[in-house]
């Protein structure tokens, strides 16, 4: 069935609607429920303020450099609190990383010519699909006893945090502002030195 056909019966309810709020409305639950190819058919078909007031609400369309939208999502904790969160591939798009956060699932895309590479937790050039995909816990766990050195994690999104281990549980702390935290040093070191892995990473396909 084509786009025509699938939005025909629709025109008679749409017609009905009379405020913008509706209207609104409407639109975003038709282009929840529609297949990715058809969304800029149905984009093209709505006058220009209402395709615009939808985009103004966070609607992406797709482009020739994206990779289609996926509806896979890992099942993650009620609560993440003292742990620490890892990035876990997507199975269904290879640029494509979940994380989870106490609001559920964020997923995080990398560079265009790159995948997401599960066993090492960074993105890199084009490498086979499925390389790493099973190779991943959606948490990093902390020693239950503190040792003689602190042990710090990197954040997997945000190259300003870490995470300090505290008998099994796992402290947020964030470097000052110009500084990014240096994994291999342990320290918040300077951007250029610090070589984060998130740098790349965007929340936009």
């Amino acid at each position: 069935m084509d786009f025509q056909q699938r939005v025909k019966p629709l025109a008679s309810l749409y017609a009905s609607l009379r405020g913008a709020d509706e209207k609104i409305t409407f639109h975003l639950r038709i282009i929840a429920n529609l297949r990715t190819e058809f969304l800029m058919d149905y984009f093209l078909s709505m006058d220009k303020f209402m395709a615009l007031l939808c985009l103004s609400l966070g609607v992406i369309l797709p482009t020739a450099t994206s990779s289609p939208l996926s509806a896979w999502a890992p099942q993650c904790p009620a609560s993440t609190s003292g742990k620490i969160p890892r990035l876990i591939p997507d199975p269904t798009n290879c640029r494509s990383a979940f994380m989870c956060t106490h609001g559920g699932p964020r997923r995080y895309y990398c560079p265009v010519g790159q995948i997401f590479l599960g066993s090492e937790q960074k993105c890199v050039s084009k490498r086979a699909c499925t390389e790493g995909v099973d190779k991943f816990t959606p948490f990093t766990s902390c020693p239950e006893v503190n040792g003689k050195e602190l042990i710090l994690f990197p954040h997997p999104t945000d190259c300003h945090m870490y995470y300090v281990c505290n008998h099994g549980t796992a402290l947020p702390r964030r470097c000052p502002s110009s500084l990014h935290f240096n994994p291999d040093k342990k320290v918040c070191d300077w951007p250029e030195s610090a070589n984060c892995k998130a740098r790349v990473l965007t929340l936009q396909p």
